[in-house]
């Protein structure tokens, strides 16, 4: 049994052996929610260690969860899902150094803690500091321990508010955030691409400069809708400016940074 102190909720870690295999029954507290499952180690040449094993997270508060771990969350909410993990070494300290987790995971509902999407959207990135209510939040997460930290790859995303629904993938490593994507308004009326890299706090946002003039155009002929139909036509001459470019004729896709 482990307990890590000084967190609340506690966070717990109970093994307990099968018989005399190595193969441990798995029962973990944290973030207010659960992770058990099972855990089994293989001796390898040399001395070396081979772990693999399979959680299954239950409602496990994320940010709390983090913070446990001494890390800063960008995202709050319950997630639950599907974990498999794998080290090797020949130590306990080997072991953790390498480890490599994969989970699938969804978020009934989540909070972005400082990024607020539609100020993003309506501002085309000159603003985005607050929060953003999500409905839902899916995804697969890799995590992938190593001397220079943990780097944390989520693919498959897709993540959900009243208005917008957003795909892509991100990476996230000492801090920075690289990540691009699509949002899709209006149940898919329109689609907007995107990129953000930079410090977890203060990330720069990108969109092809088509989609945005064609947006601004649209608003000020017909508010509202026209701003779709606008930004519809702004990215279609967008794509056709660049796909009808002479081959001998270098052509750069360039995004509007702020």
């Amino acid at each position: 049994m482990l307990v890590r102190t000084g967190t609340t909720p506690a966070v717990t870690l109970a093994l307990t052996r099968e018989a005399q295999a190595d193969r441990w029954q798995t029962r973990i507290q944290v973030g207010g929610g659960t992770a058990h499952g099972n855990l089994e180690m293989k001796a390898g040449e040399n001395g070396t260690m081979h772990l693999s094993g399979q959680l299954a997270p239950r409602e496990v508060e994320v940010a709390s969860a983090l913070e446990s771990c001494k890390r800063r969350s960008p995202i709050a909410g319950k997630a639950s899902g599907q974990t498999v993990l794998s080290a090797h070494g020949k130590s306990v300290d080997a072991l953790m150094r390498s480890l490599h987790t994969q989970t699938r995971f969804v978020f009934n509902s989540a909070t972005l803690l400082r990024f607020d999407l539609n100020q993003a959207i309506s501002t085309g990135g000159k603003k985005h500091q607050g929060r953003t209510d999500l409905q839902s939040l899916t995804g697969r997460m890799d995590s992938q321990n190593g001397l220079e930290g943990t780097r944390i790859t989520v693919t498959d995303m897709k993540a959900q508010t009243a208005k917008v629904t957003v795909t892509g993938k991100a990476t996230v490593y000492h801090g920075h955030v690289e990540a691009s994507g699509n949002l899709d308004l209006l149940g898919g009326a329109i689609g907007v691409p995107f990129s953000l890299s930079g410090p977890m706090d203060t990330p720069k946002v990108s969109v092809p400069p088509g989609f945005l003039a064609g947006a601004a155009l649209g608003t000020a002929v017909l508010p509202g809708i026209g701003t779709v139909i606008g930004a519809r036509i702004g990215g279609a001459l967008d794509k056709i400016f660049h796909q009808g470019a002479k081959p001998d004729v270098p052509t750069k896709k360039s995004g509007i940074h702020h």
